[in-house]
């Protein structure tokens, strides 16, 4: 049990960026993703799994995340401005959030 002055810590998203911020629709944009999981200071919680990623797109460009392999490519399918958020959940519940700007033109 952690004392309660000290705070749980957080997952830490150390890199999040896209291979072109200005971008068209229907294109295929590399993300580039790095994140940690944080432990408890005295390592006695049970590790259960690891951090959980959530992807959020928002503003008024559309488009999706996904996988290729072992890489993560953001699909953009509709102009405007595009605010792409990863959240992401450590092993211990915390979260932690970080989000990038695009701008999407019509093809």
């Amino acid at each position: 049990m952690l004392p309660d002055e000290l705070p749980l810590p957080k997952p830490n998203i150390g890199r999040l960026t896209a291979a072109h911020t200005s971008v068209v629709t229907e294109q295929r944009v590399l993300l580039q993703v790095d994140v940690s999981d944080s432990e408890a200071p005295d390592k006695a919680k049970i590790k259960a799994s690891g951090p959980q990623l959530v992807w959020r797109v928002s503003g008024s460009a559309s488009g999706y995340v996904e996988p290729r392999g072992k890489e993560l490519y953001l699909f953009t399918t509709g102009p405007g401005e595009l605010k792409l958020s990863l959240e992401v959940t450590g092993s211990n519940g915390t979260c932690s959030e970080k989000t990038i700007e695009l701008s999407v033109a019509d093809d």
